[in-house]
């Protein structure tokens, strides 16, 4: 049946109407099978953010867990170096520094230079020189591993740190006042200052309109109305 109905149709039907539909059958199909460019795109980028991410968490896992076999070697519980700031007492401790060192780790460009002392501090009593701090300060997430899980063995000859002098202790005192005064720390807020500007600029503005009458209008100004014929005037 369905083959007459064709018959039919292509009997009665022009030959322009038949190309016509066999045309659009022939371009729908090839929509329907032609892949869509945004989702291989949303896919791609996807793909790329959760490499990304899994590299970093391994990293960060590498990282953490050659620290926590560092303070193991050193003697100290791996737990220890899980803890911020908990964790730089301790290496300030094995490396024989003074644990005032933690306040100058909160000093803008003073911390980079503390910082680099203590790995340099840490490598040396690890048996390692110059070159391996460079490793551990440059690509930690492989001179770390090879500090922790290698023959790396914790021996620590270097000088006890020296006790406090007063010039010192006064010295950090004007440190934490200078760090608690900061501007950077503390700023400023300039309410009275941001509520002129504004009504300056709002006076600008208007002033800057010829159009707009900067006082209002007097009722003398103001244009007579036309009154409409047969209504009663005002007295």
């Amino acid at each position: 049946m369905p083959q007459n109905i064709d018959t039919i149709v292509s009997a009665f039907a022009p030959t322009s109407v038949l190309a016509a539909a066999a045309e659009a059958t022939s371009y729908g199909s090839h929509i329907a099978t032609q892949p869509d460019p945004s989702f291989a795109t949303i896919a791609a980028v996807l793909v790329t953010l959760a490499g990304v991410l899994l590299f970093v968490v391994s990293v960060t896992l590498l990282i953490l867990a050659s620290v926590w076999r560092v303070f193991e070697k050193a003697g100290l519980p791996g737990w220890a170096a899980l803890i911020p700031f908990y964790n730089t007492v301790k290496v300030l401790e094995i490396t024989n520094r003074p644990l005032w060192w933690v306040l100058l780790t909160f000093v803008p460009v003073v911390n980079i230079v503390v910082s680099v002392a203590m790995v340099y501090r840490l490598a040396l009593v690890f048996g390692r020189g110059a070159w391996f701090t460079v490793g551990l300060v440059v690509l930690p997430f492989i001179f770390l591993p090879i500090l922790a899980f290698g023959k790396s063995k914790y021996e620590n000859h270097l000088p006890h740190a020296k006790p406090m002098t007063d010039a010192t202790k006064w010295a950090l005192i004007a440190l934490v006042v200078a760090l608690a005064t900061w501007r950077p720390f503390f700023p400023p807020v300039h309410n009275d200052i941001v509520v002129n500007d504004t009504s300056d600029a709002a006076s600008a503005s208007v002033g800057s309109d010829h159009s707009l009458p900067l006082v209002p209008p007097t009722p003398t100004d103001l244009p007579a109305t036309a009154t409409p014929a047969g209504a009663p005037r005002g007295r």
